[in-house]
């Protein structure tokens, strides 16, 4: 689904991505909502999901600047295993 409001800064695997400018707008015009889509859950489980999701990308950000090859596989296992747990969660 592309409603551009997002554009690659590169191509590949790992492509970066950026806001259009369409894209800023709907951040600016959805502010609240987006934030509650982090906050506001029945349990009360949002804030710490995204608590931990930030505390993930900033060890990503370690691998992608200061790791071996041989960590970053190691950690591309991890995390595809991550990802396939995960998915088991959804599905039950």
């Amino acid at each position: 689904m592309d409603e551009d409001l997002i554009a690659p800064l590169s191509e590949g695997r790992r492509t970066d991505f950026t806001l259009t400018d369409a894209g800023k707008a709907y951040v600016a015009e959805h502010a609240e909502e987006l934030e509650n889509a982090w906050n506001s859950d029945a349990e009360g489980s949002g804030p710490a999901l995204h608590q931990s999701v930030g505390k993930l990308m900033g060890v990503i950000h370690q691998f992608r600047t200061a790791a071996t090859d041989e960590q970053r596989n190691a950690a591309v296992e991890k995390l595809d295993e991550t990802r396939r747990a995960l998915y088991r969660i959804l599905a039950d």
